[in-house]
């Protein structure tokens, strides 16, 4: 299991962003990413999991979140990954358990690291532009350690020139859920 330490943030104009992203000392080349996801859940509950596609793999996900009055989320994640030719067979897996697609998600755009944080600019379905940011610490994780990784994503956004304003609290299947 990890924690994942994490914040996102809506973009007006992504191709400037994408030159400020580039232009921190230290940071990564960006790799080109996409990622397709389906969430999944019983009839009539609210727990649910996510497939996702993702280059030559399949990685299915459940995770406990938790919101934090900041803008940023402290997820428990469970995960796991198979070979991207096994996704029919995990697709029907589920659905012979029972489990129903909950909502469809797209992210397409470029993945940076910074030492131990991810940072993804990232195109979410008809949703737009978003800058997201994490870092995953093991799940002990201490609240001294979750505090100093909020700095860091903090610091970062700071550099960025992106505002705490901006953040976005609201879940993107929250978001894609008053779409449909």
């Amino acid at each position: 299991m990890a924690r994942e330490i994490e914040l996102k943030a809506r973009v007006d104009n992504y191709p400037v962003l994408m030159d400020r992203i580039n232009a921190i000392e230290g940071i990564s080349k960006p790799v080109a990413e996409h990622k397709a996801d389906i969430y999944f859940s019983r009839p009539g509950e609210k727990k649910h999991f996510r497939v996702r596609l993702q280059g030559d793999s399949v990685v299915i996900t459940s995770k406990t979140k938790e919101k934090r009055h900041d803008g940023t989320e402290d997820n428990h994640e469970i995960e796991f990954s198979t070979k991207v030719d096994s996704y029919p067979r995990v697709l029907a897996f589920f659905s012979s358990l029972g489990f129903e697609e909950y909502i469809r998600k797209e992210k397409t755009g470029w993945l940076w690291s910074l030492g131990r944080v991810a940072v993804e600019l990232v195109q979410v379905g008809p949703l737009g532009w978003f800058i997201e940011m994490e870092i995953v610490l093991g799940d002990d994780a201490s609240d001294p350690d979750v505090l100093r990784a909020k700095g860091e994503l903090f610091e970062l956004l700071g550099k960025l020139g992106i505002g705490r304003d901006m953040l976005e609290d609201r879940y993107y299947m929250d978001l894609l859920r008053k779409q449909v």
